[in-house]
């Protein structure tokens, strides 16, 4: 049988189509879905014939069905059957069950829900028309549902009478008013019921809601004022103030006492300030019956401790406003002589009008200081005035710019003792413990203040006033300490704005002593202080400024110091003190006790001076205060490095053991030689004396393995703490290797770093994990040292750098689920790129290498070329959430990203809220010249990852991010750890950047950096097979078209290690601390491996 398809027709073109056709006769009714829906609930029986035609040779014979109906559905078609021969059950099966590549007409009925367009079945087509015909039968002749007529006029009447008062809501009362609503609202929806007393019991009640509706007396309807708890949001909204939150504070006593005063909270605990108490005027006292009345007879008592003094107070009557929800009021017996007018809007909300009365009063007497520095916030605003001092409350201040913004202030956060205004915009992100809320001033930057008005309990006052808001950025400067001899300083920038124009000014010098040179080659720029007169030794702060004036000034300072050091340590361990040195005078000796700054103990500072004052070395006497808690605890053999720190002085440091009981052994001084003790310590190339005509990164000359008694000082020689160590290496057969590969750029310091492995140890012996369910200390101090060495917010620390791939991915998922309400995001990865290999790093390793074994990966990353910015675009879209690149790509071969591609790439993630992840797990730490790869450009990344030389050795990585985003992504519980962040891994983070930030290493790398490059440039110059040398710092690549893997098989046996980066660069990640004679060696041992190549 071929195939067919039954259509409704009428009665001749039916059978003229199935004459013509040849088709098997079907019957003429069909059902569609309408027709279903009028039969009642059943079971049907239908018959029909299944008739051959001319060509088909079998005989005619009857078929049944049954046909179950349920809700006007067809539910099942079943008992199938035939009276014909017993081969026509084949036929019959297979038009009603379908076969491989059709589907059987039961189903495509039941889909249907009706008969009407069915394909039979190929081979059985007589018998698809059957069961359909007999289908139709049994619909055509089933019983049909009965119709009812329902009479809806008296309804409709109704609705329509309800409808004609829509504008009369104001003359009645709130409750009959409601209740004629909900009548109203039922009355509609009956009527579409399919039953007479439904929709007459509808008609019934809205018509008694309507006569039940109660008119408002007068004395309901009349204006009253009243004081009300106003959120700060809709306190400001009539001022022109686009956003005001309220303030979140972790100083839970302030927020509830009298520097609140003119504010409320809802939560009793004293964690948020809420919004503003101020005269309202209400026309229509009904809309106050939803909210909270506070009467005369109400009352709240707080109690609050403050700086240990407990204090507590009850407010009653008006007062009690101060700890109650929003909205809630007092009745005013008086007209106050200002007041915000409310209106009630759509939805039952109230908005709040300008403040209407009386007229501001202009306090043109005021004076105004402005800062861009302050304990709260980044900008401070300190307003001198009579009038002012005679105010009791301040209920809110709008600080107004000639560019049309205005910008409402907060009680505590922003208002401080009611003439003092500070505001962050995002740089400053802490005040007292308390997270600051920076989006709603962010926008003031670059903006001119021209007015603040004062809301207060004595009246309206605005200060006029001409103030630009010079922008603040995320730059940083810094000068390098300097001898009283030195003629000349580095001064090293980052983060200025591409129209920022440098101007330096160093106070306490006259401004003819020095000058400033800035010399540029297109790609780096240097900066020296040239001094034209000899220094005064002590600390100078340096200011850079913008000569136009549009950004905030940044300043450091540095230490002038004299290489005479007025102490040295008595070497007394049970009576351990600092004592006069020799050749120096007795008064220089007190003098140096009294003044000094700090005192580090193990890596942890402490105040000499001031509030936070620490007295750890005794003034009168140097002795050491061993009752300190920092001592007090010590057992016999502990061990304590104590670096006393001075203006006008070089750091000295000491170390301090507690002695344990007496021995039988005798201790004597032993005349030794330089080369006889420092062999024995084990250090590199102990008994070369030779001296170098190459200044190092101190601008001192090299004088060897170990530098003269007259620089005997903790900070110069071998014993310059980040440089007594070395980049040599052994194996079991005491093999020496020159490492240029740093465990991989790992070991910033080298090997043998005796204050990286005391710090380590005596950490051992003090704790190693608590789990994540408690702050430690040595893992605070680290947060601290690494937020301020990247400029990032937060930090959260890992075990690995693959781990921080991981969290800031996660972060980034986070942060779009919670700004668009959805999984299902993408991320834009880079080709050529390595994150790691743990599941998720390995999806965003652009590497085909690296993933094909481990697929199917997570989904939505896609890849685009690095440093091509319009492939980057191409891929972005409205599920775009992330762009993750390495600053500078390291296994993909050595390829710092352009300044182009960083700004263009930084302008897209701001256009479309995409968070900018960096990977400076390699290339950060210091490694380019930078502690981090991307301050060179200027670019700060929304999250950023590390590892490596974070650790130096000790298991430990870290993802950072901004304030920002840590407040829209992760939560607790979202992201967790074990090991993460354990005391010990805490102590070493501590301890790197310590030495980092004291050594200067970043200044050395980009001293010994330059020298690296020119020899590798002179090897691509001198091997036709080297085409490039390509990097940024201490991280450079030369690309081979010889192999790479056997050029460093080779070199290890020449005692060089170097390692590959991809299929084609020899890559250079050398310890930080190298100099430039170790760069020297590096060449001449890779030079004979190429000589053979």
């Amino acid at each position: 049988m071929g195939k067919g398809t039954i259509k409704t027709k009428a009665m001749t073109m039916a059978v003229a189509m199935s004459m013509v056709a040849g088709l098997c006769p079907s019957t003429v009714f069909a059902a569609n879905s309408e027709v279903v829906a009028k039969v009642q609930d059943g079971t049907y029986t239908g018959k029909a014939k299944c008739t051959p035609n001319e060509d088909q040779d079998f005989d005619e014979y009857d078929l049944s069905v049954d046909v179950t109906i349920e809700n006007g559905v067809i539910k099942s078609i079943g008992n199938i059957s035939g009276n014909g021969a017993e081969d026509n059950v084949s036929y019959i099966t297979k038009a009603a069950n379908g076969t491989k590549s059709k589907t059987g007409v039961v189903k495509q009925i039941i889909d249907a829900n009706g008969t009407d367009s069915i394909d039979t079945v190929s081979m059985a087509t007589c018998s698809s028309n059957a069961i359909v015909d007999a289908v139709n039968n049994a619909l055509e002749n089933a019983t049909k549902k009965v119709e009812i007529t329902v009479d809806t006029t008296v309804l409709s009447n109704a609705i329509a009478s309800a409808e004609a008062l829509k504008d009369k809501e104001a003359d009645y009362t709130a409750e009959s008013w409601s209740n004629m609503q909900e009548k109203l609202t039922a009355a509609k929806n009956a009527l579409t019921a399919k039953d007479q007393a439904t929709v007459d019991a509808a008609a019934k009640a809205l018509t008694d809601a309507m006569d039940a509706l109660e008119p408002k007396t007068p004395e309901v309807q009349k204006e009253v004022y009243v004081l009300m708890n106003i959120p700060y949001a809709d306190f400001y909204k009539a001022d022109g103030v686009t956003g005001a939150d309220t303030v979140s504070s972790a100083t839970k006593q302030k927020t509830r006492a009298s520097l609140a005063s003119g504010s409320y909270h809802v939560n009793s605990d004293g964690s948020d300030i809420t919004g503003v108490t101020f005269p309202v005027k209400i026309s229509d006292a009904s809309v106050l019956e939803k909210y909270t009345q506070v009467t005369d007879e109400s009352e709240v008592t707080i109690t609050t401790n403050i700086k240990g003094k407990e204090n507590t107070v009850t407010y009653k009557g008006q007062d009690a406003l101060f700890e109650s929800a929003s909205y809630s009021y007092y009745t005013l017996s008086d007209t106050p002589s200002y007041y915000k007018e409310a209106t009630v809007n759509e939805d039952g909300s109230l908005s709040f009008s300008e403040v209407k009365g009386e007229e501001p009063t202009t306090l043109i007497n005021a004076k105004t200081e402005f800062s861009t520095s302050s304990r709260y916030g980044d900008y401070q605003l300190d307003i001198t005035s009579d009038d002012l001092k005679n105010v009791n409350t301040v209920y809110g201040v709008v600080v107004s710019t000639k560019e049309g913004s205005s910008y409402g202030l907060r009680h505590v956060e922003n208002i401080w003792k009611k003439t003092k205004l500070a505001w962050s915009t995002g740089f400053v992100t802490e005040s007292h413990g308390n997270t600051l809320d920076s989006k709603d001033y962010a926008a003031m930057m670059g903006q001119t203040i021209n007015k603040v008005t004062y809301y207060t309990d004595r009246g309206i006052y605005e200060i006029p006033m001409e103030q630009q808001v010079a922008k603040k950025f995320d730059g940083e400067v810094s000068v390098a300490d300097v001898s009283v001899k030195s003629e000349k300083t580095a001064i090293t920038v980052s983060g200025l704005p591409n129209d920022f124009e440098e101007e330096y000014k160093i106070d306490g010098i006259d401004e003819d002593a020095y000058s400033v040179e800035i010399k540029s080659d297109g790609k780096t720029t240097t900066r020296t202080i040239n001094f034209k007169k000899a220094l005064a030794k002590g600390r100078y702060t340096v200011t850079l400024s913008d000569k136009n004036g549009n950004y905030v000034p940044i300043s450091t300072t540095f230490n002038v110091y004299t290489e005479t050091m007025p102490v040295k340590y008595n070497e007394d361990d049970k009576n351990p003190a600092v004592v006069k040195n020799d050749d120096v005078e007795e008064e220089e000796f007190q003098t140096y006790l009294k003044n000094i700054t700090s005192v580090t103990v193990n890596g942890k500072e402490y105040a000499a001076s001031g509030k936070k004052e620490v007295k750890l070395i005794k003034k009168e006497d140097g002795k050491l205060d061993l009752e300190q808690d920092v001592f007090k605890d010590a057992k016999a053999g502990d061990a304590f490095a104590v670096t006393i720190a001075e203006d006008g002085y070089q750091p000295y440091t000491f170390t301090y053991k507690v002695p344990g009981e007496d021995s039988g052994y005798s201790y004597v001084y032993v005349g030794m030689s330089w080369a006889e003790y420092w062999a024995n310590e084990g250090v590199y190339n102990a008994g070369n004396i030779e001296a170098s005509d190459v200044k190092d990164s101190r601008d001192e000359y090299d004088k060897g393995a170990f530098d003269t008694v007259t620089r005997a000082t903790t900070n110069h020689g071998l014993h310059r703490g980040s440089y007594q160590c070395t980049a040599v290496i052994y194996d079991t057969d005491g093999k020496e290797y020159l490492d240029f590969a740093a465990g991989i750029a790992v070991q910033a310091f080298g090997y043998h770093n005796r204050e990286y492995s005391e710090a380590l140890k005596t950490q051992v012996d003090k704790l190693m994990h608590t789990s994540n369910l408690f702050y430690n200390e040595p893992i605070t101090s680290a947060a601290k040292r690494v937020l301020k060495a990247s400029r990032m917010e937060r930090v959260f620390f890992t075990n690995s750098g693959t781990e921080a791939i991981e969290g800031a991915l996660k972060a980034a998922k986070k942060y779009a689920y919670t700004r668009d309400g959805h999984a299902g995001h993408e991320i834009i990865a880079m080709n050529h790129s390595f994150h790691g290999r743990s599941l998720g790093a390995l999806s965003v390793t652009g590497n085909k290498h690296y993933q094909e074994p481990f697929e199917p990966l997570i989904p939505g990353i896609r890849f685009a070329e690095f440093n091509q910015l319009d492939s980057v675009k191409a891929l972005i879209n409205e599920r775009t959430c992330a762009i993750i690149f390495e600053t500078v790509q390291g296994e993909g071969g050595i390829y710092p990203a352009t300044e182009e591609f960083m700004q263009g790439v930084k302008a897209l993630c701001e256009e479309h809220d995409i968070l900018l992840i960096l990977d400076e797990i390699q290339c950060g730490m210091g490694r380019t010249g930078e502690m981090f790869a991307w301050q060179h450009y200027g670019v700060k990344p929304d999250i950023m990852t590390s590892a490596k030389a974070l650790g130096c050795g000790v298991p430990v990585g870290a993802f950072l991010m901004t304030q920002h985003v840590a407040d829209r992504s992760l939560a607790p519980g979202d992201h967790g750890t074990t090991y993460g962040g354990n005391p010990f891994v805490g102590a070493a983070v501590d301890k790197v950047l310590e030495m980092m930030e004291r050594d200067h290493i970043t200044d050395h790398v980009k001293q010994v950096a330059p020298y690296l490059e020119e020899k590798l440039e002179k090897l691509v110059e001198k091997y036709d097979f080297l085409t490039a040398r390509r990097g940024m710092g201490l991280m450079q690549g030369l690309v081979s078209t010889k192999p790479v893997g056997q050029i460093a098989a080779k070199a290890l046996e020449e005692g060089l290690i170097v390692i590959t980066a991809g299929s084609d660069v020899i890559r250079f990640v050398p310890p930080l601390i190298i100099e430039k004679k170790h760069v020297d060696e590096m060449i001449s041992r890779l030079e004979r491996v190429l000589d053979n190549e």
